[in-house]
């Protein structure tokens, strides 16, 4: 389940640091933080906090982490003062500690609840309804696992009928319906168990040259088709050249998707379906999961009609910007 439930902490050092700092402690965006520091491989940090809050069920976005390490037993006041700054009027706090040696790892993660959701599951089966109800108003979109896009207004019970991952993207709707701050983007699992981890493990390297971010963002998305059992995208040079234009527009701030694919058609891709994706982030793999979380993007990657893919890229010392062409032909 994606369920929230305020209560104290059972360990008596985390509760006098909670008291200490005031701090609206969640517990399971607690379970989160320990199940973060029992895991190794995936270390610390905000991509590894996302996906620990999955699997604890905590449904709202992570939006920063908090560590310190002290002698066994000691309560770390300068935490507990960093952790009051970080915390904003609505939000809520993971606050554990783990043993390492005569010293104790502590870590605090800050989630923000923009509303609040009621519980609802993270694994069904086919073709069970899914419960979505907000304390204020919301919109919701789901996108299956074939890429297909359902959208509505809470509150409401769609119907999941495909086996696979679905993503979940809920966000405050304003006077006219219209979706606006994002509350929640996540993963549900129909017909099939949570796994481990997630398609990425780590959020990756930031690309050495555009050759390179070229690359490993052709066999990023490869691992996303092979994860959905979708076949890779075939490179074409002529939508690569196509995207040139399109990532310098990026680049100045006045990018437009239908511009992009307009000028798909005009090259001559006509037979089916186009589309452009854009992104910055600092990482390739931080580029793919970043369209992978948003409705639209992830449906266009998961669209098995696509075949065709040209990628142009702008490799920087702060990370990449780039744009992606996909056709059908």
């Amino acid at each position: 389940m994606y369920a929230t439930g305020q209560s104290s902490p059972r360990d008596p050092v985390v509760a006098e640091l909670v008291d200490m700092g005031q701090l609206p402690w969640e517990e399971s965006l607690a379970g989160a933080a320990a199940g973060m520091l029992l895991d190794t491989e995936r270390g610390v940090t905000l991509e590894a906090a996302r996906w620990a809050a999955v699997r604890a069920g905590y449904p709202y976005p992570v939006e920063s982490l908090i560590r310190g390490s002290v002698a066994m037993g000691e309560v770390p006041a300068d935490l507990a003062a960093a952790a009051q700054k970080a915390v904003g009027p609505d939000d809520q706090v993971g606050v554990v500690r783990a043993r390492s040696g005569d010293r104790d790892e502590w870590l605090v993660l800050v989630g923000r609840p923009r509303t609040r959701l009621a519980a609802f599951p993270r694994e069904l089966k086919a073709g069970d309804e899914l419960p979505i109800s907000s304390s204020t108003p919301t919109t919701w979109a789901l996108v299956s696992p074939s890429g297909r896009v359902v959208r509505g207004i809470s509150p409401d019970h769609p119907r999941l009928e495909e086996v696979g991952e679905w993503l979940l993207v809920v966000r405050l709707a304003d006077a006219q319906g219209e979706p606006g701050a994002l509350v929640a983007d996540l993963p549900l699992f129909v017909g099939i168990p949570t796994p481990p981890a997630p398609i990425f493990e780590v959020p990756g390297q930031p690309a050495s040259s555009p050759g390179a971010a070229t690359d490993e963002l052709t066999a990023l998305l490869a691992d996303v088709r092979d994860a959905f059992e979708l076949p890779a995208l075939e490179p074409d040079p002529t939508l690569a050249t196509l995207a040139e234009q399109p990532l310098f527009l990026a680049l100045s701030g006045a990018w437009s998707a239908d511009a992009g694919v307009a000028r798909m058609r005009s090259a001559g891709f006509l037979g089916g379906p186009a589309a452009e994706l854009a992104c910055e982030a600092i990482t390739p793999t931080m580029c793919v999961e970043g369209w992978m979380d948003q409705a639209d993007s992830r449906a266009i990657l998961l669209d098995q009609r696509y075949r065709l893919l040209g990628i142009a890229v702008q490799a920087r010392t702060d990370g990449i910007v780039a744009i992606a062409n996909l056709t059908s032909d």
